[in-house]
């Protein structure tokens, strides 16, 4: 790799840490594409036929989500945005784990055997279909308990993926335990600890540690229960099952979840032909 191909990939780096959220397993695996398409022999010359020809021969083989964003991003890091939209994202493989309705019994059962916060955590995800890290970076002030009488909202913008605003609610049943981890504080993160709090790097630490841990918490649970491949994002499609069993609207799910296309939203959502039934019968 030549002098300014490798200054670019530094250039990337620094792109990536202060103008995305991304954790730093991402950066390091963004950083790896751009290092790999640099090296597939386009150097710095290359237009977009060259980058669509890279992104289909990554995913020939396998199921690749992150190559064209992370190529997306890099074109961002080289000035050249006007590229950006002409990038053809790669999906050539259903995805593999089929989401499967859990009884709210076998969840609450679930919850009841977690330490506190990871208690909170999974209660806020199945009840507000938080993503696990944003979650984690949850800033108290952006928790609104006053706005109305039966519900708590939730600002989320700046530490959501994709820093798109949305705004989530919580019953406001919810709320003294909330105030539990709260200790009074109007102010700053909900749950990083003070001492974890600093630079992006520490605290991305932190939120990597918490995920870990709470992931294989859940994943050993899940077993006991026979629930397979259980983690905090299952738990995020929990929440949609419930919100569309509520009656809830699949367009308005997909505000509250954050997706930028309705087709991602559907995924998430488990099909049952009891429900199917349930729904003609109502309709007479």
């Amino acid at each position: 790799m030549e002098t300014n191909e490798l200054d670019q990939i530094s250039n990337f780096r620094t792109y990536l840490k202060n103008e995305t959220n991304l954790a730093p397993r991402s950066i390091k695996q963004y950083i790896s594409v751009a290092r790999r398409f640099l090296l597939s022999g386009t150097g710095l010359n290359f237009d977009v036929s060259d980058i669509n020809k890279f992104i289909s021969n990554q995913c020939r083989n396998k199921r690749n989500y992150l190559v064209g964003y992370a190529l997306q991003h890099f074109l961002v890091s080289l000035g050249r945005k006007d590229l950006v939209s002409d990038v053809v994202h790669q999906k050539t493989l259903p995805r593999k784990k089929v989401f499967r309705y859990i009884e709210k019994k076998i969840l609450q059962e679930i919850i009841d055997n977690l330490d506190w916060p990871y208690q909170l955590y999974a209660l806020m995800q199945i009840k507000a279909g938080f993503r696990i890290r944003e979650l984690l970076m949850l800033k108290i002030q952006n928790i609104d308990f006053h706005r109305n009488n039966n519900l708590i909202f939730i600002s989320l913008g700046q530490d959501s993926k994709g820093y798109k605003a949305r705004t989530t609610r919580l019953s406001k049943k919810y709320e003294p335990i909330i105030k539990k981890q709260l200790k009074g504080r109007t102010f700053g993160y909900m749950f990083i600890p003070e001492n974890k709090q600093g630079s992006k790097e520490k605290i991305d630490r932190w939120c990597d540690n918490e995920i870990r841990y709470f992931n294989d918490r859940l994943f050993k649970l899940g077993q006991e229960h026979n629930v397979e491949g259980l983690s905090s994002h299952y738990l995020r499609h929990c929440f949609s099952d419930y919100f569309v069993r509520c009656g809830g609207r699949i367009i308005d799910l997909q505000k509250v979840l954050g997706h930028s296309r309705i087709d991602t939203t559907a995924l998430y959502i488990s099909s049952s032909d009891k429900e199917t039934d349930r729904v003609f019968e109502n309709m007479g």
